[in-house]
C-alpha cells in the first residue's frame, strides 16, 4: 500500500506533464503558423527577355566565348567566363548567373554522364540540380551542360533561384547554345 503523499505527488507530476505537453504543442503550432505566414522568398525577374545578340559576345583569353544577355555583367579569366544578371534590389536574392569553364578534371563528372540533349550541331550532356546548402537558405536551381569538342570538355552552367524542372527554359537555352571555342587566333579578351 502506498502512502497518500506519494499518490498525490505522482498525480501532480502527471498533471504537470500533461499541461507541459499542451503548452509545447500550442507553442509549436504558433511557430509553424508564423513561419507559414512569412513572406515568400523574393526572386528578381532577371532572366533574359530578348534573343541573343552577336554584338554582345564575350571572349576569354583562351578562346572561349558566349553571348551575354543585355544588362548582364561579365568577368573573364583564363579558361572561364562568368556572366551575372542585373543587380538585385534590396531584399531580393542574388541574381542568376551563367558560367563557362574548361573542365580540367574529366573525372569530376560521373560516368556515364547524364542524359544527352541536342546542342548546336551535336549533343551535350545535361544535368539539372536543385541545391540547398542549409534549411534557412533559398534553393538554387542549376543546369549543367557538358560539351566535348576536340577531345576537351567544357561546362556551361546556368544558376538561378527561380525554379525550373527537367527542361532548361528556352530563353536561357538560347544563350547557353551560343557557346563557342575558337580553334586558333589571337589571345585577346574582349567585352563587347
Amino acid at each position: 500500500m502506498t502512502r497518500p503523499s506519494v499518490r498525490v505527488s505522482v498525480f501532480r507530476l502527471v498533471v504537470v506533464a500533461l499541461l507541459l505537453g499542451l503548452v509545447m504543442n500550442r507553442v509549436g503550432h504558433q511557430i509553424r503558423k508564423s513561419i507559414d505566414n512569412q513572406q515568400t522568398v523574393k526572386v528578381a525577374e532577371d532572366w533574359p527577355t530578348s534573343l541573343p545578340n552577336e554584338s554582345l559576345r564575350v571572349h576569354s583569353l583562351d578562346g572561349l566565348s558566349i553571348i551575354r544577355p543585355s544588362g548582364w555583367e561579365a568577368s573573364i579569366s583564363d579558361g572561364s567566363i562568368h556572366l551575372v544578371g542585373p543587380s538585385t534590389r534590396p531584399g531580393y536574392l542574388t541574381p542568376s548567373e551563367i558560367r563557362v569553364n574548361r573542365v580540367t578534371d574529366p573525372y569530376r563528372h560521373p560516368r556515364p554522364l547524364p542524359r544527352s540533349t541536342l546542342f548546336q550541331d551535336g549533343h551535350a550532356c545535361l544535368k539539372i540540380l536543385h541545391v540547398r546548402s542549409t534549411p534557412q537558405e533559398a534553393e538554387w536551381h542549376e543546369a549543367h551542360v557538358i560539351v566535348k569538342q576536340n577531345d576537351e570538355m567544357y561546362e556551361i552552367i546556368f544558376r538561378s533561384h527561380k525554379y525550373f524542372e527537367k527542361r532548361v527554359p528556352d530563353r536561357i537555352w538560347n544563350y547557353l547554345e551560343t557557346f563557342k571555342k575558337r580553334e586558333t587566333g589571337s589571345l585577346t579578351a574582349s567585352l563587347q
